[in-house]
C-alpha cells in the first residue's frame, strides 16, 4: 500500500492485523503517532518511512525483524525496549527527531545487522560493545551532539558543512 497517496491517521488495529507478516505503508501522507503497541501475530517487516508520522517509538514491537520508521517527524528518545525484541535484524530510524542517548543495552542485541539512526538529534555517547560495534559511523551521522568512542562528533558533511571545512 504504499505511494498511494494515502492519508490521515493510521488506524490503531491496522498494524495488528493478526496474519498479516509484511506491512509497507511508505511513501504515503500519514500523519498522527503511531499506536503504542505493534503486535501483528506474524508480523515480520513494517515499513512506515517518509510519511509524516510524529510522536514516539512504540515499545512493544514484536515478534519484528524488520523496522524502518525513517523520513518522518518522530520525536521522543529510542526505546530502551528495542533490544528485548530478539528477532530483530534491521533498525531504520534515520532522518527523524529522535533526541536523548542510545539505550545503552542495544548492545545485547545480537541479530541486529543493520542499523541506521544518522540525522536525529541524539546525544552522548554511542554504545560500542556487542553486535553494535560493527556499525560503520555513516549509521550516526548527522547527529552533531553525539559522540564516538574517540569523543570526536557525527556532524554531517552536507554541502554547508563540507564548504565551511574547506573554508578554514
Amino acid at each position: 500500500m504504499g505511494r498511494n497517496s494515502l492519508n490521515g491517521s493510521i488506524p490503531a488495529g491496522f498494524l495488528n492485523m493478526p496474519l498479516a507478516r509484511i506491512i509497507e505503508l511508505n511513501n504515503n501522507y500519514f500523519t498522527g503517532e503511531l499506536p503504542s503497541t505493534i503486535s501483528g501475530n506474524v508480523l515480520e517487516i513494517l515499513s512506515l518511512n517518509n510519511n509524516f508520522i510524529r510522536g514516539g517509538i512504540p515499545g512493544n514491537c514484536s515478534p519484528l525483524t524488520s523496522v524502518d520508521f525513517s523520513r518522518n517527524n518522530l520525536n521522543g528518545k529510542v526505546s530502551r525496549k528495542i533490544p528485548s525484541l530478539k528477532v530483530l535484524s534491521s533498525v531504520n530510524l534515520s532522518r527523524n527527531h529522535l533526541k536523548g542517548k542510545i539505550p545503552t543495552n542495544i548492545q545485547s542485541m545480537i541479530s541486529i545487522v543493520k542499523l541506521d539512526l544518522s540525522y536525529n538529534n541524539l546525544s552522548g555517547g554511542v554504545p560500542r560493545g556487542g553486535q553494535v560495534a560493527v556499525f560503520k559511523d555513516d549509521a550516526f551521522v548527522g547527529n552533531p551532539n553525539l559522540c564516538n568512542q574517540t569523543h570526536s562528533t557525527y556532524t554531517s558533511l552536507s554541502e554547508p558543512n563540507l564548504i565551511q571545512a574547506f573554508q578554514q
